[in-house]
């Protein structure tokens, strides 16, 4: 799914995210995910969207915010009486995830274009 952040001064963050939790922590505070704030095309082939207003807690075409974050306190109220905390989505936690993303689907041109580079260092060393 692809966050769209969008900031009070025009800007707009991308990110991609791997739904795990109900509550997503952005600049600005925690954002309840809902049902009916998730956008897609209409021959579902672009990755789902979901839209973000800096300073506004429900996501862009929530209609039951108000619904879910009662359920989003009562969830959390039940995890602290069981000593647990609950599950939020960081921006640091997806940034990270989307940097290993990177990293694993490059590592095997990495990988190759360093075995290129030290056959060649050997060879022209040898000469």
């Amino acid at each position: 799914m692809k966050l769209i952040y969008w900031t009070v001064d025009g800007r707009e963050i991308i990110e991609n995210w791997k739904v795990n939790s109900r509550i997503l922590e952005e600049p600005d505070g925690y954002h309840p995910v809902t049902n009916d704030s998730v956008w897609q095309d209409s021959k579902r082939r672009l990755p789902a969207r979901m839209m973000i207003t800096q300073g506004v807690t429900p996501p862009f075409g929530a209609k039951m915010a108000h619904e879910d974050m009662k359920a989003i306190l009562t969830e959390k109220i039940i995890a602290e009486h069981g000593f647990k905390h609950p599950v939020i989505s960081k921006r640091w936690m997806r940034a990270f995830s989307n940097a290993m993303d990177w990293f694993g689907a490059k590592l095997p041109y990495i990988f190759l274009f360093a075995i290129i580079g030290y056959a060649l260092v050997a060879y022209f060393q040898g000469v």
